[in-house]
């Protein structure tokens, strides 16, 4: 009997990971579920950090700030999507890992899955890139040019230099 079990709250990532984008934002969806009783209101705070091996900073959020807030269910209601915003940017930096925690549930409500984790690929870290190279030298040697080179991150490159 639903009725006799508190309202359990969980969180989940919609997906592992997603790309970051060069610029503007991505949204990162989380999903909220609500078992046992649902005749009753319930919230729950939530909270974003960063965490992996790289974790994200408060700077690769929109608003350069991690994320806060309190999810709200209504009596019958058992989903709900916490929406985190992934500012994009074109820096080269490893792929950022984020945790979403739920926290401070309301009296009578428990968790059950606390908290969910995301990766977001970095364009730099994922993609390639292009590179160009203006001429330059130390001595007074012409050079005709130097192609411009396209490479995936992390790969070695061998630049041909024409002189002319």
């Amino acid at each position: 009997d639903d009725a006799a079990v508190g309202p359990s709250l969980s969180i989940a990532a919609a997906s592992a990971s997603l790309n970051e984008g060069n610029s503007g934002s991505t949204a990162f969806t989380f999903t909220v579920s609500r078992t046992g009783s649902t005749t009753g209101a319930s919230t729950v705070g939530y909270a974003v950090t960063g965490s992996s091996a790289n974790p994200a900073t408060a700077g690769d959020f929109t608003g350069s700030a991690f994320p806060t807030g309190t999810v709200s269910f209504a009596a019958g209601e058992t989903g709900k999507t916490i929406t985190v915003n992934v500012a994009g940017d074109s820096t080269v930096e490893p792929n950022e890992g984020f945790t979403v925690t739920l926290s401070n549930p309301s009296s009578g409500t428990t968790i059950g899955t606390a908290t969910a984790t995301r990766t977001a690929w970095t364009p730099a870290a994922s993609s390639p890139m292009n590179v160009r190279f203006s001429p330059m030298t130390t001595r007074r040697m012409p050079y005709s040019r130097i192609a411009p080179v396209h490479i995936a991150h992390g790969e070695r490159v061998v630049y041909i230099v024409e002189r002319a």
